[in-house]
């Protein structure tokens, strides 16, 4: 195990000394694909966001956007466009499959994507880069392995953000790509900046060395020459341990007194200092700084206490509107970001997982009620600040008069949806190419007997509501207290 961890340090090491090279580019061509039923696509505001940096990824053909319609096993699988963008539902048996009734075995198909011109792909589903279940994360891994090799696959290990999230995930990512930042880097900031940490089930494969800081050929920064059939070490970039999965929440115990008010916020104005190379910018009401690159280096001497201390201080000297007494008295909620190289015979059990930055965050919380859009985040690694976003308020309480609904009620609304969407899994996964059903997965046992009583964001009142929330296959869950309304953040 000792010379594993010393052979991936020093080939970690190794790519942060290797200097930019020459462009070896697949062409600016791009395919977009939205399976689920959405209100705003996060496909189309990918697509959109790409082309309105370098015009030529909109050329019709050959790129495409496809919503819902339109949509076949050969757009999963063709490799002659150099990004994909891929919106559906999945689990880690490697289905995907959509509400316009899609269904296929994504690792089976992305056998394909090697020797072509497909270098970068999004897979905005569930659990497909999971090391669990059959472990997709592997077979995905092994697709990137060849002539012509893909440079990175973006996705998550657990649950994807539902369709409240997932275009403000891809509008930040593509933020972040404009400002410079590699495609890796970007996916997982994007992540970080939208979810707490136990929320943030980014996982990125790439290869080791210096592809895994590779951009879109025209967007700012180095592009690097495309991995050959010689680079075989693939490494994945999560957010917790173990094995990409997410750490517990250590905040105090949840409230289950639902209260008769809700909550009209009075946000706060957040500035970042600048840094001297990078600006802050505020988007979706969050402000946000990119300091550096996250690098695949392994930290060798930050740990948990001096990332906390640093953030005090940061907060302290370089930030307006938030300070260290808005940190709840637990502190902040630590979770490293690790760095493993992919076994990829699937033994995940074998993966020594490496510390390269820490996730540091906070939420806020009115009368001992979470109000989780409330919220500040960085990543910290060895070199100090490397990215950081908040949204902040003051609330007052709004009166309330209807009768607020038990925890239980709320979740036979949640387990008749599952249903609904149960169905529409089942039916096209028997439909599906290569795609096998699990038949133990029921609506009532995917999801959990307990809630958390939050406050939501009512998006036609603009007030913080009541609402109970639940951690579900289709993403988080949170149904309002009073009206019953169900949404998927």
């Amino acid at each position: 195990m000792r010379k594993r961890f010393l052979v991936l340090l020093a080939c970690c090491l190794a790519s942060a000394a290797v200097l930019p090279a020459s462009g070896l580019a697949a062409g600016k061509t791009m395919g977009a694909y939205e399976c689920n039923n959405y209100s705003t696509s996060d496909a189309k505001v990918f697509y959109d966001g790409v082309k309105s940096k370098v015009a030529a990824y909109g050329i019709s053909p050959p790129s495409e956007l496809k919503l819902k319609s339109g949509i076949v096993y050969t757009s999963f699988d063709r490799k002659d466009l150099a990004v994909k963008y891929w919106a559906s539902h999945g689990d880690n048996s490697g289905n995907i499959w959509g509400d316009n009734g899609v269904g296929y075995h994504g690792p089976t198909l992305a056998k394909r994507w090697v020797g072509g011109n497909l270098e970068f792909v999004f897979l905005a589903a569930c659990r497909q880069l999971d090391g669990l279940g059959t472990n997709p994360r592997a077979r995905y891994a092994n697709s990137m392995v060849g002539s012509q090799g893909l440079r990175v696959i973006a996705g998550y290990h657990e649950s994807a953000p539902g369709s409240g999230g997932d275009y403000i995930i891809a509008q930040t990512a593509i933020n972040e790509m404009k400002n410079g930042e590699s495609v890796k880097s970007a996916w997982m900031k994007a992540n970080t900046a939208y979810s707490s940490t136990t929320k943030a089930n980014y996982c990125v494969l790439t290869h080791s060395g210096s592809v895994q800081y590779s951009r879109f050929e025209g967007f700012p920064g180095s592009t690097y020459p495309r991995p050959g059939a010689s680079s075989t070490s693939i490494l994945r970039f999560t957010n917790a341990y173990p094995n990409g999965t997410s750490q517990p929440r250590i905040s105090s115990a949840a409230a289950k007194t639902v209260p008769a008010f809700a909550l009209k916020a009075r946000p706060r104005s957040i500035k970042f200092a600048d840094t001297a190379k990078r600006k802050s910018y505020v988007s979706f009401g969050q402000t946000k700084l990119s300091a550096s690159e996250i690098k695949g280096i392994p930290l060798s001497r930050t740990t948990t206490e001096s990332a906390s201390a640093f953030c005090n201080s940061w907060l302290q000297q370089s930030v307006d509107g938030l300070s260290p007494s808005d940190v709840p008295r637990d502190g902040y909620e630590v979770s490293p970001v690790v760095m493993a190289e992919v076994n990829l015979e699937g033994r995940a059990d074998k993966e020594i997982e490496l510390p390269v930055a820490y996730t540091l965050s906070f939420e806020g919380s009115y009368k001992g009620i979470r109000v989780p859009d409330n919220r500040f985040v960085a990543i910290v690694d060895d070199a100090g600040l490397n990215f950081a976003a908040a949204t902040w308020a003051d609330f007052e309480e709004v009166p309330l008069s209807a009768e607020p609904m038990t925890a239980s009620a709320a979740r036979d609304i949640l387990v008749a949806d599952t249903k609904k969407r149960h169905k529409v899994r089942d039916k096209a996964i028997r439909q599906g190419r290569y795609t096998k059903l699990d038949k133990s997965m029921t609506a009532a046992s995917s999801v959990p007997s307990d809630a958390e009583l939050v406050f939501a964001l009512d998006a036609d009142s603009g007030l913080y509501r009541p609402a109970w929330e639940y951690k579900t296959p289709y993403g988080l869950a949170t149904i309002d207290c009073m009206d019953g309304d169900l949404s998927y953040r």
